[in-house]
């Protein structure tokens, strides 16, 4: 396969972070996380506590440290743009303690590399005009990442809506996945009607008996299951018995790549690094929106066609 090489500037962003930027013990603002919808049941976490209950769930504790302060950065950022955007003005609580948001779970002991990944970047964010940034993540892209407009229209930000292919992730273990569905259980047959420009699955047609219904790629996973239609990216087959869906990546595409961050850190590139890939465009800042400083070298990141 033909490799190009894509020259990201990473001008400011590219900096040395040091834990001393933000006032030592700074936990930052307090969480409102409902760790049960019903009844709900919400309990009350420091910033930084939250970033450490998310990063317990989110990655792996023997990934590489820059993987990890580079999720560590995203989960703060995506904690921060939901307390101060919330989803309705009458909701009870902050973040879902679930795919929904992150998945958290509290503990009195974390495993000592998350600890120092969070120790690290405490109170540094992603930001975009000077606003917190919506710093979505997910599993794996499968090669090509999404736009976050595709999935939340009001999602307008340029980090968000950047897509581009992705060599970093080839180790997950959703590279490729296959699911199969008779379809009487589906409801009928399945035929794809529209593929954006990065080959996800926009548009389907579900033949039933009793008519045709119109799903999107989106729809379709949250119908059958996330854990079973694992991304966008999948190709359809029909027999007369069953269907079946073969796929690559995991999750929604958007943002942070979490093998890919893997893959990066592994091939010795800084967490400044892998966000900017991820994110382009954005800056880093502290909680008190004091832009980091210090001093990087450019580099040239590799992507597949």
């Amino acid at each position: 396969m033909k490799r190009s090489i894509l020259k990201i500037s990473v001008g400011l962003f590219f900096l040395t972070l040091l834990s001393q930027t933000v006032q030592a013990g700074s936990e930052g603002p307090i969480l409102r996380i409902a760790v049960r919808k019903k009844p709900l049941k919400v309990v009350k976490v420091p910033l930084e506590r939250y970033v450490l209950g998310a990063l317990v769930n989110e990655v792996r504790r023997d990934w590489p440290l820059e993987a990890l302060k580079a999720q560590a950065v995203a989960s703060r950022s995506y904690a921060l743009f939901r307390l101060r955007t919330p989803r309705s003005p009458t909701e009870r609580y902050d973040l879902e303690a679930s795919v929904q948001d992150q998945v958290f779970s509290r503990g009195r002991v974390y495993p000592s590399p998350l600890t120092q990944a969070v120790r690290e970047t405490t109170g540094v964010t992603l930001r975009f005009d000077g606003e917190i940034l919506p710093a979505f993540f997910h599993s794996s892209c499968g090669g090509m990442s999404e736009r976050a407009a595709s999935l939340w229209p009001e999602m307008t930000q340029t980090p968000v809506n950047a897509p581009h292919t992705d060599p970093f992730c080839e180790e997950s273990p959703w590279r490729k996945w296959r699911y199969e569905i008779s379809k009487s259980e589906l409801g009928g047959e399945i035929q794809v009607l529209e593929r954006d420009e990065r080959g996800r699955v926009d548009g389907l047609l579900l033949l039933k008996p009793s008519g045709i219904e119109e799903l999107t790629g989106h729809s379709l996973r949250a119908r059958l299951g996330f854990n079973k239609i694992r991304s966008t990216l999948f190709e359809v087959e029909d027999d007369l018995e069953k269907v079946s869906f073969s796929g690559r990546g995991y999750g929604h595409g958007v943002g942070l790549c979490q093998w890919g961050a893997k893959g990066m850190a592994e091939k010795g590139f800084a967490f400044q690094e892998i966000l900017q890939f991820y994110y382009p465009g954005a800056e880093l800042a502290t909680n008190e929106q004091k832009p980091v400083t210090g001093d990087f070298t450019k580099r040239s990141l590799l992507t597949s066609p």
